[in-house]
């Protein structure tokens, strides 16, 4: 079993090995690890960063679903797949564009169903092929109720009596991360139908970064049951928090308006993302598609759907002047309504599509 799983391991580095050294060649880029990212550079005197690319593994509505008999939803619901975020770096735009172009052609290569991005270079990633799928709104801790000497005493004794007596608020510590991460994946997977899969290592590389800053994650415990958790920074602002009821988090946390972090997405391969979206029955879809960057996704197409998931199919060359679209969307335009943002057109038709939705992705 060992040897199979080292097998494959090899297989699988000597196949991106093979998928980084061709995109490499072709967009004239450099590729290099550093720690879990990926950095994609120019080659001045010195390689120059443009691009940053860290892969994710996520968990994402499963297709078909599972019979649900009356019961919660459970990571049985959600089936893994991979994708990743990317931040543009340094100045150069000229040098952005080619690592984005590499960035995007390395994660079709992939099979990665969508790439994520924050929407501080909203104009620039809208062209290529990046739509808004989710406003993250910003929090501050509640003051009145949360004190700095408070989350202090917190940190110190492990653990203090709040209002009423049977809701403490407790530090976390390193013998509690399993348990959290079970907390926070079984929540998620209740609300969304995508997000970032937390493990133990997740939130102890959290944690460390926070205590160093003078923050720290926080658990909401009423009769010893975990509610709640957030984790904060030294000036008070709320890096991630994830409750059971969101009206407890309305409770500890301040919205802070203005202050709406843009999360965008673009498809990155459209056969595997196509593969979670289904039907109310069997829906079928002609379709023209226009990507300005992944040319090999232009085209006119029949997308069928059914319960079991959705696949495209492209039209005949010869039968494309006869071809009649009933819809004529972006790449961009796509990925907002796959991931459940904006509608494509008001028809029953489309409404009988099942898309991702809500999704949770707050790691920008």
């Amino acid at each position: 079993m060992e040897t199979s799983k080292m097998e494959q391991v090899i297989r699988a580095e000597a196949a991106d090995y093979r998928i980084r050294s061709r995109i490499e060649h072709k967009y004239d880029v450099l590729t290099q690890n550093e720690g879990e990212e990926i950095l994609f550079q120019i080659q001045e005197k010195e390689p120059v960063s443009a691009l940053r690319l860290k892969p994710y593994s996520a968990a994402i509505r499963r297709i078909p679903a599972l019979p649900r008999n009356n019961r919660l939803l459970s990571m049985a619901d959600m089936t893994r797949t991979d994708t990743s975020i990317i931040t543009l770096t340094g100045e150069n735009e000229s040098y952005q564009r080619r690592a984005l172009e590499a960035a995007i052609a390395y994660q079709d290569a992939m099979g990665i169903p969508c790439i994520f991005a924050s929407g501080e270079k909203e104009q620039l990633l809208t062209e290529y092929g990046f739509g808004t799928v989710l406003k993250l709104p910003s929090y501050r801790i509640n003051q009145e109720l949360l004190s700095d000497s408070l989350l202090l005493q917190a940190r110190i004794s492990g653990s203090i009596e709040f209002v009423p007596s049977y809701i403490k608020i407790a530090a976390l510590r390193r013998n509690g991360l399993m348990e959290l991460s079970h907390f926070a994946n079984t929540v998620l997977c209740r609300k969304y139908g995508l997000f970032m899969i937390r493990g133990a290592v997740y939130y102890e590389k959290m944690l460390q970064e926070l205590e160093a800053d003078g923050g720290g994650i926080y658990l909401i415990m009423e009769y010893g049951n975990l509610k709640g958790y957030f984790a904060v920074d030294g000036k008070g602002e709320v890096r991630e928090s994830i409750f059971e009821n969101d009206l407890e988090c309305e409770r500890y946390l301040i919205k802070q308006s203005g202050k709406e972090k843009h999360v965008m997405a673009r498809v990155g391969n459209l056969t595997q993302l196509l593969r979670y979206i289904a039907g109310k029955g069997k829906v079928t879809i002609a379709l023209q598609l226009t990507d300005d960057v992944n040319s090999a996704n232009n085209g006119y197409y029949i997308w069928y759907l059914d319960a079991d998931g959705s696949r495209i199919e492209r039209i005949a060359e010869k039968d494309e002047e006869i071809f009649r679209p009933e819809l004529n969307i972006t790449i961009g335009q796509l990925i907002t309504f796959l991931l459940g943002y904006d509608k494509l057109k008001e028809s029953l038709k489309f409404d009988s599509i099942y898309v991702i939705n809500p999704v949770f992705i707050n790691e920008i």
